[in-house]
């Protein structure tokens, strides 16, 4: 069961960055883009706990149970990316060039730019 867990875990992470990349690349900021991330994260993450590591049926009051557990772990990693310097150094510069979006970091000596 633990490696049933450890694979689910693994998935959801993934998940998790590949929504997160994908939103930022959207044109939402990082928390917007977190933000996002959360209901497919929730609804997807628990349906592979409950059919694929506990091999149960889903019901309604198992997932707000498992929202609640999930969702008192999103503040402190959030936290912590916003606190770091960079990333609110990363999207003070950002700007629009027609339909580019451009990002300038202050802590970029080269002066870098991001295009997409």
């Amino acid at each position: 069961m633990f490696a049933r867990f450890a694979i689910v875990g693994v998935t959801c992470a993934l998940l998790n960055n590949a929504l997160l990349i994908y939103f930022v690349m959207l044109g939402l900021m990082p928390i917007g883009a977190a933000l996002a991330t959360v209901p497919p994260s929730l609804m997807i993450g628990y349906a592979l706990q409950a059919g694929f590591v506990f091999r149960e049926r889903p019901t309604w009051a198992a997932f707000l149970r498992y929202c609640i557990a999930m969702l008192s772990n999103q503040p402190r990693p959030n936290l912590c990316v916003l606190s770091h310097p960079q990333a609110t150094n990363l999207h003070r510069g950002a700007g629009h060039d027609g339909n580019a979006v451009t990002l300038e970091s202050d802590s970029d000596p080269m002066g870098d730019r991001i295009r997409r």
